[in-house]
This record gives C-alpha cells, structure tokens and sequence, in this order.
C-alpha cells in the first residue's frame, strides 16, 4: 500500500486552533498567505486492521456454526465440544462472576446467524473507517474495544442473566464516537474542517435513529447493551484527541 503523510495529534480542540494562529502570524510576517490545517485521510494500515477484524469475525462465525453441522453429520461428540468450546466465547453473567473475563472481549467476535454477522461487519468496517479519519492514532480500535466491554458489562449489571453475542456494542460506541466528534468540529474554524468529508452530523443521527428503529423489529437485540455502548462511545469522542494532518 502506498505511504500516506504522517499525521500531526491534536490533544484538543484549543491546540488546532492557537496552531493556526501561529501559521497566521507568519504568513503575516512573510506577506504571503497561511497555510490551513487539513484533515487527511488515514494511514491505509488502518483500514486494512478494520477488515482485517472483521476478516477475524467471519472466521469465527465459520468456525462455529461450520464446525458444529460437520460434528451433527458425523455425529462427532469432540468437533461438537470445539464447536461449543469456540461459542464459548459469549457474554454470560455467570461466566464472567466465576473467573471468565475473557468473556466481554470475545463477545465481540461471536454473532447468531448470517444476516446478524453481514449487518454488523459492513457496519463496522464503515465505520471504523470514518473514525480512523476522525481520531488519531488508532483511536477507533480504542472506542471500539471499551465501548464494547463496558457495554457488556453494564448489561449484566443491568439485566443479570442476560446472553449477549455480536459486535453491534462496540459499533455503537463508534456511531456515539462520530458524533461528538462531529460536534467538536462544528466549533472549529471552517477553514480548519477535514478535506476528506465525514458523515455530516445530521445524516450519522439520522442514519443512528434507523438503527434504533430497525432494532425493534429484531427479535432478541439487547437494548441495554446498544444504548450502553453508544453512550461509552459518545464520551470518548469528546475525551480522545482528534486527527488533524
């Protein structure tokens, strides 16, 4: 892949501003105009670490479901208990209260079903793009991961016995992400907005709303869960430093 500009760390919104100013003064000073911070596109490294875990996320849904007929035809009771071992992996109150931390990180990786798996890794993949232009570093993978974990353990806080398998808690967390950072943006000089366009902050709440809807016609979602994970994530939009080239 080819070698994108190395991208410059805005700690706040403050830091890009005061930055300009001094660009200002100097072009002041030299009598020719100031060039204005630009927000690029992300290194393309990040884009392929967003496909290459939603990659991550289809292997394991093969894995288990595929696993699981071969051991029903064969009728294989230990490729039946790897398969089991594998769906394993899912958010269960009583696991995670008996020592299986490891629960709230790999629920993200389990899903129920083919059209469950394709909403969530096209979801994903989309927006863990959008949030690699928006946040520096790899400030997606950060909202993503806590969004979810904390969201999964807010619900069984909330609803002891709750189940939980999919990735749409931390998906939710980067829809929350975008948000506020959209919102953070608005209050920087136009000059300053990203040349490369993100969701503008009307259509990601319209787009967040058709989600919510589409939600209740869903057998089985967990709520809590989607609205603990958008709530975690909308935080961190506000909290990670932005991405400015």
């Amino acid at each position: 892949f080819c070698q994108l500009p190395k991208r410059n760390i805005m700690s706040t919104d403050q830091t890009l501003l005061s930055s300009q100013e001094t660009a200002d003064g100097q072009a002041d000073s030299a009598g020719a105009p100031a060039q204005s911070f630009k927000f690029v596109e992300p290194m393309s490294r990040s884009l392929l670490m967003a496909l290459g875990l939603g990659a991550l996320m289809v292997l394991v849904y093969g894995l288990t479901f595929g696993v699981q007929a071969v051991a029903e035809q064969i009728h294989s009771p230990s490729l039946q208990a790897f398969a089991d071992f594998i769906f394993y992996g899912g958010m269960m109150t009583d696991g995670v209260w008996h020592g299986q931390i490891w629960r709230p990180v790999t629920v993200a990786f389990l899903h129920g079903g083919m059209f469950h798996l394709f909403g969530n890794v096209v979801n994903f993949c989309l927006l863990a793009y959008f949030c690699s232009i928006a946040f520096a570093r790899k400030g997606w993978m950060t909202i993503f991961f806590t969004s979810s974990i904390l969201g999964a353990m807010i619900t069984i806080l909330v609803n002891p016995g709750t189940q939980l398998v999919g990735a749409s808690i931390g998906i939710m967390g980067l829809y929350g992400s975008l948000i506020s950072a959209q919102w953070r943006k608005r209050k920087i000089d136009k000059d300053l907005l990203p040349a490369t366009p993100l969701v503008p902050l009307k259509s990601l709440v319209l787009l967040l709303m058709m989600q919510l809807v589409l939600e209740h016609l869903i057998p089985n979602v967990g709520h809590v869960a989607h609205i603990a994970g958008l709530f975690v994530g909308f935080v961190l939009g506000f909290v990670l430093p932005l991405s400015a080239g």
